[in-house]
């Protein structure tokens, strides 16, 4: 069929300036009356699942604190890691590593890793180098 043909049987070939603005305003119309009533739908929808802001129940008053031997201070010292301990730690692992390998291996340094200059963590590098490994 002819495109012609077809645009002088549609509907709105016949209609004015004044039918084509009623149109298009009553069109509008809906369309925004439509959206307000979704609008409320929701915010209906959503203050009836809404959380009440009730008082929780009174509680009951909790045991007395039991008190214990010996008890250390609010403000005792920390101890602070001890390098030789990790080193020694990290020497046995490779240790472990070297035997069941059959290989040796052997410690050149021991440095402490900033994540700030090298990007992401030890730990989130490894993960990312397993999880994106090709099967």
């Amino acid at each position: 069929m002819n495109l012609y043909m077809l645009a002088k049987i549609a509907p709105t070939a016949d209609l004015n300036i004044s039918q084509t603005a009623g149109v298009i305003i009553s069109g509008l119309s809906v369309v925004f009356l439509v959206l307000l009533l979704l609008v409320g739908f929701v915010s209906l929808f959503g203050s009836f699942f809404k959380k009440s802001k009730k008082e929780p129940p009174a509680r009951q008053a909790p045991p007395p604190k039991q008190e214990i031997k010996n008890p250390v201070p609010a403000t005792a010292p920390v101890p602070e890691e001890d390098d030789d301990e990790i080193i020694a730690v990290i020497s046995a692992v490779v240790a472990q590593m070297s035997i069941q390998d059959g290989k040796n291996y052997r410690i050149k340094s021991v440095k402490a890793k900033n994540q700030k200059s090298g990007g992401r963590p030890v730990w989130a590098s490894e993960g990312l180098r397993q999880n994106t490994n090709p099967f």
